[in-house]
């Protein structure tokens, strides 16, 4: 099958084709001897020198032609040759972090009788995953080559969905894809929006296999502190007075009256403190300012970064990775987020993707990720890909709740809940999603994969243009 990726250069190159046609139609008309002596007086007459035959001029020449027009039409329309999808497809998507929890043996065996099961007719892939020693996400077809190379932080559903989503987006073959996972459902790999988000990074559902048996221990319970005398006055405004200023968040890199302010003002949560708040948003910060802002992160504080980050710096901290620059999208973009309503907006994410490490809060409708964060000393620091100041975010209905959940997200993500005990029943639900189709064709899952056409159609032009200088030198000859 092929596919063109401007199919308009098609009628262009036929239209082109036609030229040569019309030309070789028309024959030059030698005009008439006379043997009169005065007949060099005689002026040509320029409306005879040119008429219509039945039979082209040069056919050789006109073939050459009418092809070159026809390849250089479809070299520039970007034909693609696709394989054809007849593959039925079972994905098992392993979490090669569970070895940690059962050992190798017992996931190798748990991957075998996953194969096994499959029935016929049905091709395998497998997808295993894992987070190296430096964060990054590593894939695999072999489970067994990541073993060793497992490090901190662990891997998260997160990095499953991303991973799967990858794998499944380069299949050329596959047509239908189904989805085994493979994992050690515990708090440890739960990521915060995974149930939101869920159906924007894989739209199907999916077969969640439980690898061994997690720990049963159950989250900590909260001990009732003693009894604390009675404060007196003076003691409580102190205290009401420490509790408005920590409430406050400080602003930086926008004047007063940004829509940042306006939406702190209707969450009931003024802008003031400036750096040295305890939960500060800054916007397109300096080199100097980003390192005090890291710090303050360090020792207790939220920040909140968007716009331009400094280029070159060593900042390991940050949750965001700058990009090359990404092209305008042709769609308004459409986050979606924890807890809320699709957000709606035509601004253009900054180009770059986490950093390994950060956790992602909110994602496009196409599954890519549009903010994350990441726990860094005793705080977090917060990345938006969309910048805060944005008119065009900042008008759009739930803006202010968008710029509520970053602000809030690194003090909701502290759970309480051991990291070793198992996912509740409803965490497991919105995992494995049974509500999705079960099947999901693989062709909606990306862009198309297969053969560039137009190089080789590139080089036929320049032979065929070769043909053409070689028979117009002969024919003048």
């Amino acid at each position: 099958m092929i596919a063109a990726l401007a199919p308009g250069f098609l009628a262009v190159g036929a239209l082109f084709a036609a030229l040569p046609v019309v030309l070789h139609l028309l024959s030059r008309r030698p005009p008439d001897r006379e043997a009169l002596p005065t007949a060099r007086f005689l002026v040509e007459d320029r409306r005879t020198l040119l008429r219509p035959t039945r039979r082209p001029s040069d056919l050789p020449l006109l073939v050459v032609r009418v092809l070159f027009a026809l390849v250089l039409g479809a070299a520039f329309a970007g034909l693609t040759w696709l394989p054809e999808r007849t593959e039925r497809v079972r994905v098992l998507l392993v979490d090669v972090d569970a070895v940690g929890e059962v050992g190798a043996d017992q996931l190798t065996a748990a991957v075998g009788a996953a194969t096994s099961a499959t029935s016929e007719g049905w091709a395998v892939r497998t997808v295993a995953y894992a987070r190296g020693a430096d964060g990054s996400l590593l894939t695999s077809h072999d489970p067994t080559t990541l073993f060793d190379r497992i490090g901190e932080p662990r891997s998260t559903a997160h990095d499953g969905l991303r991973a799967l989503r990858s794998v499944v987006g380069e299949e050329t073959r596959a047509d239908s894809v189904e989805v085994v996972w493979l994992l050690q459902p515990t708090w440890r790999q739960w990521s915060r929006g995974i149930g939101l988000t869920r159906p924007t990074l894989w739209p199907g559902a999916i077969q969640v296999r439980p690898v061994g048996e997690p720990s049963t221990r159950a989250a900590p319970t909260t001990t009732p502190e003693a009894t604390a005398p009675e404060a007196t006055t003076a003691e409580t405004t102190t205290q009401e007075t420490t509790a408005q200023e920590n409430d406050r968040i400080g602003v930086v890199g926008l004047a007063v009256g940004s829509p940042v302010h306006r939406a702190l003002e209707a969450l009931g949560r003024p802008a003031g403190g400036g750096p040295t708040a305890s939960t500060v948003i800054g916007i397109d910060p300096a080199t100097d300012l980003l390192d005090r802002l890291v710090s303050a992160a360090e020792a207790g504080g939220t920040i909140v970064l968007s716009g331009t980050l400094p280029q070159g710096g060593t900042h390991a901290g940050l949750p965001w990775r700058p990009g090359p620059s990404a092209p305008e999208p042709t769609t308004p973009t459409v986050l979606v987020h924890p807890g809320r309503s699709p957000l709606s907006t035509s601004a253009i994410p900054s180009p770059g993707g986490p950093a390994p490490g950060a956790f992602v809060v909110a994602v496009t409708e196409a599954g890519h990720p549009a903010a994350a964060y990441r726990p860094i000393g005793d705080g977090c620091v917060v990345y938006s890909a969309i910048r805060l100041d944005d008119p065009e975010l900042s008008s759009a209905s739930g803006y202010v709740d968008y710029l509520d959940d970053l602000i809030d997200v690194c003090s909701a993500s502290a759970r309480g809940i051991d990291p070793g005990a198992p996912l509740d029943p409803g965490a497991m639900s919105s995992l494995a999603r049974a509500d999705l189709p079960a099947r999901i064709a693989a062709a909606d899952l990306g862009s198309p994969a297969g053969t560039k056409l137009a190089p080789w159609l590139l080089l036929l032009a320049l032979a065929l243009l070769g043909c053409e200088v070689a028979l117009t030198r002969r024919r003048a000859a």
